[in-house]
């Protein structure tokens, strides 16, 4: 039987459940918790794209209802003959009514 000599290593520490190494400043960690970090990163990686992608979609989806919605004010414009310079309101009810000047101010207009 050949007996194992280990080499101390001054760098070399055990914490409660691993060991590391501290080289200037810098902790080496275990191998188990690097890979806990990488699935991580990749987990993270992967909710950011996820909501990039719904982020690109519903921006795209809000920019074709703002043009539909436009064509739409347009054709009841030509249709009814209302002014285009004032700010009018669509009601859930079927309504469309001039904008009161406290409505316009509150939406900014």
């Amino acid at each position: 039987m050949t007996k194992r000599i280990q080499k101390e290593d001054a760098n070399h520490h055990m914490g409660k459940f691993s060991g590391y190494e501290l080289a200037g400043g810098v902790y080496h960690i275990a191998p188990m918790y690097t890979k806990q970090f990488e699935s991580l990163a990749h987990r993270k990686n992967g909710v950011i794209t996820m909501l990039n992608a719904v982020t690109k979609f519903a921006s795209d989806d809000l920019a074709q209802l703002s043009t539909e919605g436009n064509r739409v004010w347009e054709s009841l414009f030509d249709d009814l003959g209302l002014d285009k310079d004032k700010k009018w309101l669509y009601s859930p009810d079927g309504t469309v009514k001039e904008a009161s000047p406290q409505q316009t101010k509150a939406e900014g207009s």
